[in-house]
């Protein structure tokens, strides 16, 4: 496992039509391979305790997923 951290600078918006946009997103991980389901709670905690700071407040993370490729 890398022991090196990210900081997420800005979220951008790709949908411009307003209409149509979900306030409420998905966040995949994936590759990974962590088998330790007491590390990935963690992992998704910090990343939930983080990033709530630069997401705009009507939006929802509705759920973490971790995805490992063979």
């Amino acid at each position: 496992m890398r022991n090196l951290t990210d900081t997420i600078q800005a979220v951008n918006s790709v949908n411009t039509n307003l209409k149509s946009k979900s306030n409420v997103v998905d966040i995949n991980i994936k590759n990974l391979n962590i088998s330790d389901s007491s590390i990935t709670d963690e992992t998704k905690n910090v990343l939930l305790a983080n990033i709530v700071n630069n997401l705009p407040k009507t939006t929802v993370i509705n759920e973490v997923k971790f995805t490992n490729y063979k």
